[in-house]
């Protein structure tokens, strides 16, 4: 079993393929197994996980649970495939924008970076690269495969991203604890304790919900 998560209209045969209802859409037709919240879904045991440009639209909490929930559902040896876009680039081209003072090219890359802002699921609510995705991952039991940069950064419309595959190779036994050890990175300070526990009690209640 394979799933294929934000599927959107690309409907890839020999997944299970899976995505919001299509009146939660505005602008794409969705062909889908399964009409669902990522977050909401009960992943049966499978050997693949692919996620195009979803990851990202989730906030610190959900991404964890996610993680959490993907890698109790992928067997030894399966594979986690995250399709997201390249902050670090679209960044440093922003920069170079407004440096430049290169207006329509500011909102085009302000576009990319936070979301297209469609539907009240279209918004980029965080950001990843390969070295604090890989971080993760590690932490949750992966070995980083591979990763394919794309897009042009020096283009019009320069939609870069980044395509990273990982293999799922150590059974970690207490999943919960290190997704609060993640969630830490973002509340190190001592006077951030309580957005700690607060996220500590999200994830908790994302978990457990029936």
């Amino acid at each position: 079993m394979k799933y294929h998560l934000g599927c959107g209209a690309n409907y890839l045969e020999g997944y299970i393929n899976v995505d919001f209802p299509q009146e939660n859409h505005t602008i794409v037709q969705i062909k889908a197994d399964i009409y669902e919240s990522l977050l909401a879904l009960k992943y049966d045991s499978c050997s693949e996980i692919r996620s195009h440009h979803i990851f990202d639209h989730f906030n610190y909490i959900e991404s964890v649970a996610l993680l959490v929930k993907w890698t109790q559902a992928l067997q030894s040896g399966g594979i986690l495939r995250i399709d997201l876009p390249d902050i670090e680039t679209l960044c440093e081209e922003l920069g170079k924008s407004y440096r430049a003072q290169n207006t329509r090219r500011c909102f085009k890359l302000t576009r990319l970076i936070f979301g297209s802002h469609e539907s009240d699921w279209a918004y980029h609510v965080n950001g990843w690269n390969s070295i604090t995705l890989s971080y993760v991952l590690e932490k949750f039991g992966y070995d980083h495969v591979k990763t394919q940069v794309y897009g042009n950064q020096d283009a019009e419309f320069p939609n870069c991203g980044l395509d990273m595959t990982f293999m799922k190779t150590t059974e970690i036994t207490d999943l919960i604890s290190v997704a609060r050890e993640i969630l830490g990175l973002y509340t190190e300070l001592p006077i951030e304790k309580p957005l700690h526990d607060y996220f500590c009690r999200t994830l908790d209640s994302l978990l457990t919900t029936k």
